[in-house]
């Protein structure tokens, strides 16, 4: 799945969230703010975090990972 082109209007990198499942972008004419969605359901997490995310516990990876684990 490819990255959404709005990230690119941010003023600041999105950091961890860019590659996030929960992330969502919402978009003006004017601006861009990026939303958390697990906001929506665990006050733990901000509703708008300050950019960049550098650490989430709550990160899920948007695309997968490309090296296969062994074990």
């Amino acid at each position: 799945m490819a990255i959404d082109p709005t990230f690119e209007r941010l003023a600041t990198p999105a950091g961890l969230c860019e590659r996030c499942v929960h992330v969502r972008l919402l978009a003006s004419a004017r601006s861009v703010f990026l939303r958390c969605g697990l906001a929506d359901t665990d006050q733990r997490y901000p509703r708008y975090p300050a950019l960049p995310v550098v650490r989430c516990v709550g990160f899920e990876n948007l695309t997968p990972d490309p090296s296969p684990r062994v074990e």
